[in-house]
């Protein structure tokens, strides 16, 4: 068994949200679940010609940088409650929304006989507890898969699914969940489906 490259979680919100109140939300999260911070590149312009780049101690980690273009961070292997090799997250800005996505190397993940399912469920109610004090307009999990939509593109999307092993949308009451046929890993099956979680 054999892919590489990343899987992907990604939440997307709503520029109403606020990115800056968002994020502050996110950091203390991730701080309070066991994470660690532990570097910071971004650019100083569109272009890309002028990065930053920064070693971060103690979780000390001014918010300025979401000022700036293309921010990445380094995550430590505990982060979200996943025991990984290393994850990384990236925070994209488009018109009207934006979003976090956290890159997990397949192989840290899927390198051994692993059960599919179970991680792709801990995956799933990590998600669903982040809804609970973060919410999200839609979040996903796959291999490779990257923020492009909207979040009114995404539920128009979301509804012929074939791209997205797991897509978690907010529903009246909570949440609604989409299951495509093809795993997380991007190589095994699994059942497609739809469940909603009231929160």
């Amino acid at each position: 068994m054999s892919s590489g490259g990343d899987v992907n979680i990604g939440m997307v919100f709503t520029e109403e949200k606020g990115i800056f109140v968002t994020w502050s939300k996110m950091k203390s999260y991730i701080i309070k679940n066991g994470g660690q911070f532990k570097k910071l590149k971004y650019s100083k312009d569109m272009d890309g010609e002028n990065w930053i780049q920064l070693d971060i101690k103690d979780n000390s980690l001014d918010e300025s940088f979401l000022t700036g273009y293309y921010p990445e961070l380094e995550l430590s292997r505990s982060s979200l409650g996943l025991n990984t090799e290393r994850i990384h997250l990236s925070i994209e800005k488009d018109d009207g929304y934006f979003g976090f996505l956290f890159g997990i190397e397949w192989d840290s993940l899927f390198s051994k006989e692993v059960d599919v399912a179970k991680i792709r469920n801990h995956m799933v109610a990590t998600l669903t507890a982040i809804y609970e004090t973060i919410p999200f307009a839609y979040s996903f999990i796959g291999h490779e898969i990257e923020i492009d939509s909207s979040p009114d593109e995404f539920e128009d999307l979301i509804a012929h699914n074939d791209s997205y092993p797991v897509a978690l949308i907010e529903s009246k009451d909570g949440l609604d969940i989409y299951y495509g046929n093809i795993g997380i890993d991007g190589i095994s099956g699994q059942i497609p489906k739809k469940d909603s979680v009231t929160i």
